[in-house]
């Protein structure tokens, strides 16, 4: 949280009991046999601005040149490797999850993304998010076989949003693989099957080094800011729907888009709001 006690992200772990480490088990046998299917076809796909691993991200997107939201579409043997993995009951549990913390910690923020995916996908029937449940637009397999990210923003994202980041592997979370915050000064540990959710486009993270033996994967939910903007834009660009607004339209943008950042900070927690309430 920051110096006023709002609640930026979570260190959410993982739930209680022996049965996660089942869930993990069985997400990371699907990431190797995803991996084994890909192997042709791997190095294509390994050099990117976030790392040097396989990353493949499937959900509803826009931005980049897209006229409208859209799936993000892949075809031949990577379509039926993410079919396979996000049928998996694995990553349901681990979906399930992240956006259970999502709601639970910053409830605003939650139902302002599950409207606004909602509403995408009544307005166009050929959307879908990757699971139906999830306050989440889109995810993305970090594949590895060492998934550690150089220093990044993820600009695209929903500018006050949470993404959730579940780590997936064999390694030691002491001494590897933890999650920098450059912008906090500060390094949070995560071991496999754990979930952290923060605000990625507005902080710089990266991965600490692992082991040369070790391996690491990640699974990332998140949603891109275009996505809100087209729907409060009344399901077209800023600059349609500048070309068709009246005078007194415009006058309210203006003033919507000064309140924009606070209205973002208004979604999420404060720490009070968790506090038991007082006794009578």
């Amino acid at each position: 949280m920051d110096r006023l006690g709002l609640v930026f992200g979570v260190l959410a772990g993982m739930p209680a009991g022996k049965g996660w480490q089942k869930v993990h088990d069985g997400a990371l046998r699907a990431m190797y046999v995803a991996r084994m299917l890909l192997r042709d076809i791997a190095a294509r796909y390994q050099d990117h601005r976030r790392g040097a691993y396989l990353a493949l991200s499937s959900g509803i997107s826009h931005g980049g040149g897209q006229l409208q939201p859209s799936n993000l579409r892949w075809s031949g043997v990577i379509a039926k490797v993410l079919s396979f993995l996000l049928q998996n009951p694995a990553f349901r549990r681990i979906s399930g999850f992240a956006n259970c913390i999502l709601q639970a910690y910053a409830p605003r923020l939650h139902r302002y993304c599950v409207r606004t995916m909602d509403s995408l996908e009544d307005k166009y029937p050929s959307l879908h998010r990757p699971f139906p449940e999830s306050a989440f637009a889109a995810c993305c397999f970090n594949l590895g076989p060492q998934t550690v990210s150089y220093p990044h923003r993820d600009h695209a994202n929903l500018s006050w949003g949470w993404c959730a980041i579940t780590a997936l592997g064999s390694f030691d979370h002491t001494k590897g693989g933890h999650l920098i915050l450059w912008d906090l000064n500060c390094a949070a540990p995560l071991r496999p099957g754990a979930t952290i959710l923060i605000p990625s486009a507005l902080l710089e993270h990266s991965n600490a080094a692992i082991l040369a033996s070790e391996e690491r994967f990640s699974f990332v939910q998140f949603s891109a800011g275009g996505l809100f903007r087209w729907v409060e834009n009344e399901f077209q660009t800023e600059t349609a729907w500048r070309s068709q607004a009246t005078k007194e339209d415009l006058q309210l943008r203006e003033v919507e888009i000064q309140n924009r950042w606070p209205k973002g900070l208004s979604m999420l927690s404060s720490i009070d709001e968790f506090a038991p309430p007082k006794s009578k």
